[in-house]
Formats: C-alpha cells, structure tokens, sequence
C-alpha cells in the first residue's frame, strides 16, 4: 500500500492537464495549509500571488524546514511534504496567496487558511485544523454548545474574500476542523459564491448538530460534501454528518488513523472500505449519548474548567502540557471541590461500563483523569 508521500514520488510529475484533481489532491493541499507561511505569502486583501515553488524557495532562504515546529498532533512530516510538493511538476507551479493565521485567546480563536490557484483555473480553498494552541483546542470543544464559534465566522468572511478576489471555480477543504469549516463556511457564503463551488472536502472533520443540515442554505450544497474518513474514525464521529461518505483503510491504530499520512492509496485514489470498524460504531454511539446527557451549561462550564486546569501553570500549547505532565497534579488538588466534583462526574458520564473502552482510546489506559475519577 502506499501513502501521499508515496503518492508525490509516483504522480508529482504528472501534470494537471494529464490527470485531473482527485480527492488525493484535496489531502495534499489540506495538509500543506498547515505550513507556516509568515511573512511568504500575503494576506487575503492584497491579491499578491506566488508559485509554491517560489514560496518555499524564499521560506528555506530564511530559516531551515527542520525548525518548523508542528507540535504535539499535527504530523511532522507536513513541511518535507510540502518541500517535495514545490519541487514536483503537478505542484510546484500552482499559486499560493491568502494566508492567515489568527490566534486570539480572548475571542477563543484559532483559525488559519490559505488558498491555492490550480492550473484548471480553480481555486482550492484550505481551511488548517486544529494546532498545537491550548485555544485551538478549546475552540474544537466549544463547537459541542455553542451555534457557531470564532473560526467559523472567520471561515464565511475568508471564502467571501477570496470569492471577491479569484474568479473561476471554486473547491473548499480541510482536515479535521479545517472539514468542518470548509462546510459552514460554504453553506453560509453569499448564493453567488455558492454557485461557483463545485467541490467540499471534509478530510475526517467532526460534524454539526441536526438542525443545521436543515437549513435550506446548506441544502444548496448538501450534494457537494464529499467526507472522507478512517474506517476507525473518532474525531470524524463527532456530532451529525450529511454528503457523500468515503471511508478509506489506515495503517496506524485507535486515534492516529486521524493522520491523514496513514491513509492508504491506489495509484490517485484511496483504497477504500464498504463500512467503518466496529470500534467506530461504538465509539459514535457512546460519544452521541455522553453528549446527549450533558446540558448546555455543564458543556461550557466543564469546557473552562478543563482548559483553566490545563492552562494553570501558563502552558499555551499541548507541547507545553505534555512537556511537564506531572504540574498537572498540584493543578488538580488546587482546583476547588466543586469543580473537581463536575469534572468528575462529566468525565464519570464516559466511564461507565459501557464506554470505557472508547475513553482509554481516546485518553490512554493510564491517562490521569481516569485515575482520578475512580478515586
């Protein structure tokens, strides 16, 4: 079997003209949204366009790929990636501008997007997912309560403006909530740029709440969404999902077949599979109920109460938290009784007996909170 880097070393001199954009293409540019382009590529407004190949050539005059740092979840590998798509045929000559990066703790926002200019003469707008930032993070969890959060917001305008500033064609992806951006922004965008979208990815991006796929605006493009997952799909079970489905075979285990990396290819297709695992059937069963049973207030509250405690000892990243795991413990016994008693009892919500196996998926069979809770 083979994977994208494998897909570069096969297709990358391929042109475009000789094999039309596939769904394999849609991962390619998903995962290059992750790539920091600060101070390469300009930003949305200014129209400035450049080759990929010349955007890497100018970030590797300025500093080494080697000192991108990913963080705790997003692969590694995306800058070599995106390296070898700029010296290759098929990419090198596409067009980058557009590129934002946002965060801002107070508003709770991480958003971040760039968009690519493919030689058909259409634009391939890529919403990144979720970064190594404790308020990206955050953010991901306010979408269980909250009707639309800051990224979605920044997702409508982005596509707004580079609808303004692009004409042709237009497709809109990501991975992980770069999926799910990439669909609200789509159904919220102006009837005029609907019109000119003719594809939207959802690269294993979690879902929306049934009410939104009855919105007539979303039922415009409802035909258009084409969500790809891992047949053990975890992030991409979450909430409500409506659109094509692809469900693609991994080589990694439990969680990590998020990785886009570990999905596996056939020449310019996913090797796919007729359903998901059985462990992912579970794991949306269990994970719909324990939402289910939560109000609106003990979402949020228990939402700011997690991150308060992962953020205690000034930590702005996973890297950070993981770095130093055992500051979590003093955190934990400062934290006052009652909101050491919420958490334990939205967190005992998942431990009951029925669920546990999803939670030590998701955690890890060791993981701290599940310790504490059974204390």
């Amino acid at each position: 079997m083979a994977n994208i880097i494998d897909y570069l070393k096969w297709r990358g001199d391929v042109c475009f003209s000789a094999d039309p954009f596939n769904e394999v293409d849609n991962l390619l540019l998903s995962e290059a949204s992750f790539f920091n382009w600060s101070g390469i590529i300009s930003a949305p407004g200014t129209n400035t366009v450049t080759t990929l190949r010349q955007a890497v050539d100018a970030y590797l005059l300025r500093r080494e790929l080697s000192q991108m740092q990913m963080g705790l979840v997003v692969p590694a590998a995306i800058p070599e990636m995106v390296r070898q798509m700029a010296e290759s045929a098929r990419f090198g000559q596409i067009g980058v501008a557009c590129y934002v990066n946002d965060i801002d703790v107070k508003k709770e926002l991480q958003f971040s997007a760039t968009t690519f200019l493919l030689p058909d003469k259409t634009v391939y707008v890529a919403f990144r997912g979720t970064d190594d930032t404790l308020v990206g993070w955050k953010e991901d969890v306010n979408l269980s309560f909250m009707e639309e959060v800051p990224a979605q917001g920044e997702a409508v305008a982005y596509l707004k403006s580079v609808a303004a500033a692009f004409g042709g064609k237009i497709r809109v992806g990501g991975h992980s909530k770069g999926g799910n951006l990439a669909i609200y922004a789509a159904a919220n965008a102006p009837a005029k740029v609907q019109k000119r979208i003719v594809q939207i990815y959802n690269n294993d991006g979690p879902g929306f709440p049934d009410a939104f796929f009855e919105r007539k605006e979303f039922l415009k493009i409802a035909d258009l969404v084409l969500n790809v997952y891992p047949e053990n799909s975890i992030i991409g079970m979450l909430f409500e999902h409506r659109g094509t489905e692809l469900i693609v075979e991994s080589d990694a285990k439990g969680v990590m077949q998020h990785d886009g990396f570990s999905w596996q290819l056939l020449g310019n297709h996913y090797v796919t599979l007729p359903h998901f695992s059985k462990e992912a059937i579970r794991t949306r069963l269990v994970l719909k109920k324990w939402m289910s049973e939560l109000s609106v207030e003990e979402k949020k509250k228990f939402c700011d109460t997690l991150f308060d405690f992962l953020g205690s000892f000034h930590a702005q990243t996973l890297s950070e938290v993981n770095a130093s795991p055992m500051k979590l413990i003093p955190a934990w016994t400062k934290m006052p009784p009652e909101e050491r008693k919420m958490m334990r009892h939205v967190l005992g919500l998942l431990l009951d007996e029925g669920s546990k196996s999803v939670f030590e998926t998701l955690f890890g069979a060791k993981s701290f909170f599940r310790e504490k809770t059974q204390k």
